[in-house]
């Protein structure tokens, strides 16, 4: 099935090589290794980038072709990338490349700087995700379980998956590097690791304050700041009532509306969230009315203590705008352009929010 796989994708790479007029067409394909994920670890003047290549050089050999790492460094991306051409002996094809890995160190030292070099050339297709390693992002790429995921869709899905079951954002290259040009604006990445199985996992996510990784946050806390700032249609959430009884909510659909209001340069947000969730019972009418009813107050709550605490563990604390605050005070002309980034911070860090949630269950049975 996998060497089934490989030919499929290599073909269609040969023909949409040929016909999208893309800025190797001039070059020798059997020259070439299409890069299928790519690690960068390392910081500016010592940079390493890992690479997992697909190595069939034609559509003859691609039923029989493999995976294979390479590693190289330098100076700058730019260099180390470069380098790869020597180690790999080919020209490395990274428009193919499903996936770039961030290594935490080289996440903690700021992404600006990667972000720019594979934007400028084209380089990464903008639909490729971005990720962050708990380790290093050479560990992922050498990691015999990423064969596993490459080079089918199957790791960008994994991570598209836990973030719609309401465990992050941010996903994709072009959006993260719409966030970091923007002014007021920061942004959260998906964070990969290995669990006690040794099995490629995403269970926590990314904080970024400008471009420099400043936290790393659970599921709740993830949740928690979906539920201010995006929609939400999967996940689960648990809750008690009064009475002790427990249940399980599936998020059918959740959205939120933000208005934000700054006076003597104190920023004030009401937040309105409404959430349509569904609750699984093993047979109809297990529950009474009542109890649902003490349910539906109880899960209310529970998303405002989950997005009130999202909101003081990484606003506040880290001063980081992953809701983009900052850009909805600028487009209502609230705050300037003159303000500066620590200005702006500080302000985040002193902000108040007054939240309001409404959660409606829905009922089904399974017998």
């Amino acid at each position: 099935m996998i060497k089934r796989v490989f030919t499929v994708v290599f073909t269609f790479f040969l023909l949409s090589t040929a016909l999208s007029g893309c800025r190797f067409i001039k070059s020798d394909i059997s020259k070439m290794n299409v890069i299928l994920a790519v690690g960068i670890d390392g910081k500016t003047d010592n940079y390493s980038v890992s690479v997992r290549v697909f190595e069939a050089s034609s559509t003859e050999e691609a039923k029989d072709a493999k995976t294979a790492v390479y590693s190289s460094s330098g100076k700058t991306v730019s260099e180390a990338v470069n380098g790869l051409t020597s180690a790999i002996g080919n020209n490395p094809l990274l428009s193919q490349s499903s996936v770039i890995i961030l290594g935490r160190e080289t996440a903690g030292n700021g992404v600006k700087e990667i972000f720019e070099y594979f934007l400028a050339d084209d380089y990464i297709g903008p639909s490729a995700a971005v990720v962050v390693s708990k380790t290093k992002a050479s560990d992922i790429i050498f990691s015999d379980e990423l064969e596993n995921f490459l080079p089918t869709d199957r790791f960008t899905n994994m991570i598209r998956a836990s973030w719609e079951n309401g465990t992050g954002v941010n996903t994709k290259f072009a959006e993260a590097v719409v966030k970091c040009e923007n002014k007021f604006s920061d942004f959260i990445l998906p964070v990969i690791e290995f669990d006690s199985a040794k099995h490629i996992v995403t269970k926590s996510a990314a904080v970024f304050k400008n471009d420099v990784l400043t936290d790393i946050i659970d599921e709740d806390i993830i949740k928690g700041l979906l539920f201010l700032s995006d929609s939400i249609e999967g996940g689960f959430l648990s809750v008690s009532n009064e009475d002790g009884v427990q249940a399980s909510f599936e998020i059918i659909k959740s959205s939120s509306v933000i208005q934000t209001d700054m006076k003597n340069e104190e920023i004030t947000l009401n937040i309105k969230i409404t959430a349509q969730l569904n609750i699984v019972e093993l047979k109809n009418g297990t529950l009474t009315d009542e109890t649902v009813e003490k349910l539906n107050s109880q899960l209310s709550e529970t998303i405002k203590e989950l997005a009130e605490k999202s909101y003081a563990s990484v606003i506040i604390k880290t001063q980081s705008d992953p809701i983009n605050i900052g850009r909805r005070l600028y487009i209502d002309r609230k705050i300037s352009s003159s303000v500066t980034d620590e200005e702006f911070r500080k302000m985040l860090s002193d902000s108040q929010i007054d939240t309001e949630v409404n959660a409606k269950i829905s009922r089904s049975g399974l017998f």
